[in-house]
């Protein structure tokens, strides 16, 4: 990719993978604000992306922050449209965790890599989260006008150290083939995450918010991006990930 010089506005433009353009600030609050309002005030294209080198509050759903240092991260924020119904707007958190893992695979890191519902990418084999994800939609009646996806990659536990630009490119690519396979079928896309979830299977308790909580053992990722837990009833009860205050693996 061919990177010119800075614009007016600060940043640089560069081509991505998808022909999209890729935005790279220097500096700037957060990926995802930057990309949000490329989305919204200029009618960002489809698979635009927003790189910062050095954010100022990066932070993750329910505000949690990212505290691995700017120089071992690659935050990288994706525009999306795809074609889907307002209720299944959280399925875009399951596609942006899903392309993270394809990425991060396809730029030489480990195998071992897994989706962690609802915002992790794990490092199976060390236990250790090496990406969050977040996802942000803008809603029209009664359907998804437009998505941001942003990852944020741990470099040095990938082990992927002075690799972001692949990394960057690989995850470009996994985008786009996420979000094409959003648009055929969000339930596929649901299956597929589910498939890489390292919580499948494993018996969880979920604290919700304002209050309450769910155990049972994981089931699936459903196309509303809801984890699905059945009870040793045989009960089956869905959260979203809106509703989640915490989610731990439980014996």
């Amino acid at each position: 990719m061919t990177i010119p010089g800075p614009s007016a506005a600060g940043w640089v433009e560069s081509v991505g993978p998808a022909g999209a353009p890729i935005r790279r600030f220097p500096v700037g609050l957060s990926a995802e604000a930057l990309a949000l309002a490329w989305a919204r005030t200029d009618q960002g294209p489809a698979h635009g992306a927003v790189v910062v080198e050095r954010e100022v509050s990066a932070r993750g759903l329910h505000g949690r922050l990212w505290a691995t240092p700017a120089e071992s991260t690659l935050a990288v924020s994706v525009i999306l449209r795809p074609v889907l119904p307002a209720d299944e707007a959280d399925v875009v958190w399951l596609a942006g965790g899903l392309a993270a893992v394809m990425g991060a695979v396809a730029a030489g890191a480990s195998p071992d890599l897994a989706t962690c519902w609802p915002d992790a990418v794990v490092n199976i084999a060390t236990n250790e989260p090496v990406a969050m994800v977040k996802a942000e939609s803008q809603l029209g009646p009664g359907r998804v006008r437009s998505a941001v996806v942003t990852v944020r990659f741990d470099l040095r536990r990938l082990g992927l150290t002075g690799q972001a630009e692949g990394l960057l490119t690989s995850v470009l690519e996994a985008m786009v083939a996420a979000a094409a396979d959003l648009d055929e079928d969000a339930s596929g896309v649901a299956a597929l995450y589910s498939a890489r979830c390292s919580l499948v299977g494993s018996r969880a308790k979920a604290t919700l918010l304002p209050k309450g909580e769910s155990r049972g053992v994981v089931r699936t990722a459903d196309r509303q991006g809801r984890l699905v837990l059945e009870s040793a009833t045989g009960m089956v009860e869905r959260i979203g990930i809106h509703q989640l205050r915490a989610l731990e693996v439980v014996p």
